[in-house]
């Protein structure tokens, strides 16, 4: 009897404290915006950067997808722009087809964006099955140039996404390339990487070994300060959230963030505001934010005060 009331009183506590956490969630932009895995807000504030599915019309009041052969849906890449909190002017990227581009990624600059794509790779003709792989643009003035194939990013038959860039010009990104671990079944798992920035070229990947784990990592995304680390893992037919914060130079185990009642497969994207204190997702299709502080330990916090100052 007693093992049962302290396992009712853990639970209670537990559970109390994951739902104030969903209770502090809220939607950025209401429903104006079903993501479709990935959005980024550009470092002025003013841009609002989706992937989002492509409607052909509506039947019974529902929108009908846009799909290709075999039902895969398309997916493809929009820009907003952003004033007192509300987005207008929505507009396709110039650069954008429908070739399942996804996920973008500003840099912190704001004059590169990176984003996943199904698009051919410039040595094959056709798409890479169902690889995916990731590409680059940059920005000159107000107009983003053709996008660029990152080949030291990509490795044909495998994949490579979600790639974000650092302030030093490094890049972390996804991939089940040769050297990631071996997951549960014996395949490749996905795996964190970095290339560095050297030289005006990306170099060799390495494998982030800390982070990485037999199951498979995704979606990373580091402040600019480079103390705080978020990242999700699958496992047991879930996905959820990870993060973990630097001390002294070193990264403390990753710990989960409970963010939802059920499986993390809604969750997607998270990462910071600019100014470190507000974390976005999009959950369930929908952009959502909550204060930082909010998902951190007290220990977490007196961490980064520390470092900060």
């Amino acid at each position: 009897m007693k093992t049962l009331k302290l396992f009712l009183i853990l639970y209670f506590c537990t559970s109390l404290n994951a739902f104030g956490q969903r209770q502090g969630l809220i939607s950025t932009f209401g429903d104006l915006i079903k993501i479709t895995n990935g959005f980024s807000f550009s470092p002025d504030g003013r841009k609002l950067y989706t992937s989002e599915r492509t409607s052909v019309g509506k039947q019974s009041g529902r929108h009908v997808w846009k799909t290709y052969k075999g039902g895969r849906m398309a997916v493809t890449l929009f820009e907003y722009d952003l004033k007192n909190g509300n987005v207008y002017n929505k507009r396709k990227m110039s650069f954008a087809n429908d070739s399942l581009d996804y996920y973008p990624n500003l840099n912190f600059e704001g004059n590169r964006i990176f984003f996943v794509s199904r698009r051919p790779a410039p040595q094959l003709n056709a798409p890479d099955s169902t690889f995916t792989h990731i590409w680059m643009a940059e920005k000159v003035g107000d107009h983003w140039n053709s996008p660029q194939y990152i080949e030291a990013l990509n490795t044909i038959g495998y994949h490579s996404c979600y790639a974000q860039q650092l302030k030093d010009g490094s890049v972390i990104f996804i991939s089940n390339k040769p050297g990631s671990k071996p997951g549960p079944n014996g395949n490749l798992s996905l795996d964190l990487w970095i290339s560095e920035w050297k030289n005006g070229a990306f170099q060799e990947p390495i494998n982030f070994e800390f982070f990485n784990s037999v199951d498979e990592e995704e979606q990373p995304y580091m402040d600019q300060t480079e103390r705080i680390f978020i990242f999700k893992r699958n496992f047991n037919d879930e996905s959820n959230v990870f993060l973990s914060i630097k001390e002294n130079g070193k990264w403390r185990e990753p710990r989960q963030i409970y963010l939802s009642d059920f499986g993390g497969y809604d969750e997607h994207c998270p990462k910071l505001s600019r100014d470190g204190k507000t974390f976005y997702l999009s959950y369930n299709l929908t952009i959502m934010h909550i204060p930082l502080k909010e998902l951190l330990s007290e220990e977490e916090m007196k961490i980064l005060k520390k470092t900060k100052k």
